[in-house]
């Protein structure tokens, strides 16, 4: 709930919160979408009633507290050994210790095919692409730690996008598994 002195001080449920307490928070953490005391962080600027603008950052309050973010984590690497692997449970491990909640997968237990739009068409989507897509369905943000294969992401990661990126049923709405994801990519090599 606004202050008097809005530029000063937030509080929520009676609890004074310093203005540039939030403001560091939005600035300095790695998402652009925030849970914090009731208050949504995003980025850009807002037209919605009950918000708090500052730099290029809207604060939103709800009347009740956001749920936990949903992260699916993944490696675009198959290899046992992956630097990305290890990269990526780092990664999920440090969004778990600030709030999130992460399912971490490999692309091999999958066991996606080649993408092959004729077999896609006389068989459908693989059980491994809608396992993919069901996962991602169920997440709110995607965490992708990829390799650098020739300039580019590697063949494992683009082959998942690919079946992702398919429709399962004709009435789905096209790159379903995708919209309104937050994503964060990061590599590691040696």
């Amino acid at each position: 709930k606004e202050t008097n002195d809005t530029k000063k001080n937030l509080s929520f449920s009676s609890k004074p919160f310093c203005w540039e307490f939030y403001c560091s928070i939005a600035r300095h953490s790695r998402f652009s979408l925030h849970c914090f005391r009731g208050f949504r962080f995003f980025r850009g600027e807002s037209s919605y009633p009950n918000t708090i603008n500052a730099s290029r950052y809207v604060f939103i309050e709800f009347e009740e507290p956001m749920t936990t973010p949903k992260i699916l984590a993944f490696a675009g690497s198959t290899r046992t050994d992956s630097f990305n692997k290890k990269l990526i449970h780092i990664a999920a491990d440090a969004a778990r210790a600030a709030g999130a909640e992460v399912t971490v997968i490999d692309l091999r237990d999958l066991e996606l095919p080649l993408f092959d739009q004729d077999d896609e068409a006389a068989h459908g989507l693989p059980p491994g692409a809608l396992r993919l897509k069901e996962l991602m369905a169920t997440h709110d943000g995607l965490l992708i730690s990829s390799p650098e294969y020739n300039s580019s992401l590697s063949g494992v990661l683009k082959n998942a996008i690919d079946w992702a990126s398919r429709k399962a049923t004709p009435d789905e709405p096209a790159l379903s598994s995708f919209s309104g994801k937050v994503a964060g990519i990061m590599s590691a090599s040696p």
